[in-house]
């Protein structure tokens, strides 16, 4: 890891202490003023070396403070965490689709068909947690292929 300067360092402190909602390019050009050291480095250099620690640190005491809920944290795949999806209703495989058209000529049915059968290997993929599942899914693309040319 780079050494910090630590005269800059508190400077940055100060800074932000004044104006919390300074940016990196501010506070470089402050500093590039104050200490000739802050040139040698680049903008991502010194938001890394300083501006990026000094605002982490202040971060905890902000956030025990403030009254805003905590986001909720996503899954891959666009899941909820568990203890949400165990409470929440089970949703059927087929209500997550789009609905399908009541009266149409065949050629609509068809491509509503294939629509189907793409969004659940889409779905499937997605819904690969592992690099093996992955792979299973992929390997199973010819019956997808077959299912989709029977639609036709």
């Amino acid at each position: 890891m780079a050494e910090r300067n630590e005269k800059i360092y508190e400077r940055v402190l100060q800074e932000l202490d004044k104006n919390p909602n300074l940016g990196s390019r501010e506070l470089y050009a402050i500093l590039q003023g104050v200490d000739r050291a802050v040139s040698r480095d680049s903008l991502q250099q010194f938001h890394a070396r300083y501006v990026l620690p000094a605002k982490r640190g202040r971060k905890p005491a902000a956030a025990a403070t403030s009254e805003t809920p905590r986001r909720k944290r996503r899954r891959p795949g666009g899941k909820e965490s568990p203890a949400v999806e165990l409470a929440a209703p089970a949703v059927a495989p087929a209500a997550a689709r789009a609905p399908r058209r009541a009266r149409g000529s065949k050629r609509e049915l068809s491509k509503d068909r294939i629509r189907g059968l793409l969004l659940q290997f889409a779905q499937d993929l997605t819904d690969a947690e592992s690099r093996s599942t992955l792979v299973q899914v992929l390997s199973r693309v010819d019956s997808y292929v077959d299912r989709i040319a029977a639609a036709k």
